[in-house]
């Protein structure tokens, strides 16, 4: 129990500057029920990454945080890893990758076709999404940077798969930001009990802000699986073109 909160903490060891952002969270008064903290905690902006939060008719845009979506998929191809000739992994599926998927921050030169983006969504009422409908076309089917990978790897049949961690790269970031901000300055206009400086600006429900934030959030999310799909067909272009070379 934190400030007689349920805190279910899943490792023996929390930092200390992670530790002060879970007391945090367990004073806000809209917390529901309890906290949930996984084994890879650590600290974060406002929540640690690897924390649970849920909260009553509230959403908190840095709980939810910059990469919105983030995630990863994992394809199993029909070859086994041991076939594959080194130098044709290493220089032509690997190299392959790097040539046809841009990594960090460095995005597509050109537009890709707008097939590959999410459908389904009310653009035209959105603020950032709709700003940058122009940019994203050139970030779909990018990987970013951090601890974002695309990785070649076996299983214990020798099967070869292909794994990747990517997210809804600036896009997710600019959405986070901006919706951050404003309710930033709702909290200060209302005097929320919830201090400055724990970085837990909220929106409530009954908000427009709090509709318009979680359409864009939502979008965000399908952006970050379109976006793991094309480098996904990328990734299976290029190993086919590799499987036929050997």
């Amino acid at each position: 129990m934190i400030n007689n909160r349920p805190v279910k903490i899943w490792t023996d060891y929390v930092e200390d500057s992670a530790m002060r952002q879970i007391e945090n969270l367990a004073m806000l008064p809209f917390l529901y029920h309890h906290l949930a903290i996984m084994p890879d905690v650590h600290t974060g902006i406002g929540m640690p990454i690897g924390g649970v939060l849920a909260c009553e008719d509230v959403v908190i845009p840095n709980a939810v945080g910059v990469d919105i979506g983030c995630g990863m998929c994992a394809v199993k191809s029909n070859i086994k890893a041991s076939e594959i000739p080194v130098d044709v992994m290493r220089k032509g599926i690997m190299r392959g990758i790097r040539r046809s998927i841009p990594l960090g921050m460095d995005h597509h030169k050109k537009p890709q076709d707008e097939q590959y983006m999410p459908e389904g969504h009310d653009i035209d009422r959105m603020v950032i999404v709709k700003q940058r409908q122009v940019s994203v076309l050139r970030e779909v089917g990018t990987l970013g940077g951090g601890n974002h990978f695309i990785e070649l790897q076996k299983d214990e049949e020798d099967n070869l798969w292909v794994m990747i961690h990517s997210g809804s790269r600036n896009l997710g970031k600019r959405v986070c930001d901006y919706y951050n901000q404003q309710a930033q300055k709702l909290n200060k206009s209302w005097r929320t009990i919830v201090p400055p400086e724990f970085n837990l600006a909220f929106l409530p429900r009954e908000n427009n802000l709090f509709g318009d934030y979680w359409a864009e959030m939502n979008y965000c999310v399908d952006f970050a699986l379109c976006n793991r799909r094309l480098m996904m067909q990328r990734v299976e272009e290029i190993r086919s073109i590799g499987q036929n070379s050997w």
